[in-house]
């Protein structure tokens, strides 16, 4: 679910170099280098401009470090959301688990068949 070379494009793109980047991901600016790279191989088209005073976003990169932010937003909000639900149904189990617990000690005396929980 999660995307490392969007993490480094929105890394990159707020610095503007690969050296701040870096340090920001705890990578070497080698590695950023690489994942820039291999991304824009991968997609067919350059998302940076590179000049003398650094880099600048070209226009496709701007448009996709834009989605890529809304992307990686929108996937940690899907996270924390799944996450609430798990808790949910873990304390709805916590909750009714005397209940369950009783059920089984009933079931087992009527068939014979003890179940341990």
């Amino acid at each position: 679910m999660y995307n490392h070379q969007l993490d480094t494009l929105i890394a990159v793109g707020d610095a503007g170099s690969f050296n701040k980047a870096s340090e920001k991901l705890y990578i070497s600016p080698n590695a950023v280098m690489k994942q820039i790279s291999l991304l824009e191989r991968n997609l067919g088209f350059a998302l940076f401009q590179r000049s003398h005073q650094g880099l600048k976003l070209s226009p496709a990169g701007e448009s996709l470090y834009k989605d890529a932010q809304y992307i990686m937003k929108y996937s940690q909000g899907a996270i924390i959301k799944a996450a609430k639900i798990a808790n949910n149904i873990l304390l709805e189990l916590v909750y009714h688990l005397p209940h369950l617990s009783n059920f089984f000690y009933l079931y087992g005396r009527r068939f014979n068949k003890p179940i341990l929980i």
